[in-house]
């Protein structure tokens, strides 16, 4: 079973930032072990 569970709005947010023209610069914070990098890399 996948971790991926429950990120469907963040995966919205970032991909609305990232449809965006120009830089942009994108903090991805929280506690260890809460799916900060499988989150970007989907």
């Amino acid at each position: 079973m996948s971790k991926f569970i429950g990120r469907t709005r963040e995966l919205e947010e970032l991909n609305r930032i990232l449809s965006q023209r120009g830089a942009q610069f994108i903090l991805v914070y929280g506690r260890r072990q809460v799916g900060k990098t499988i989150l970007l890399m989907h």
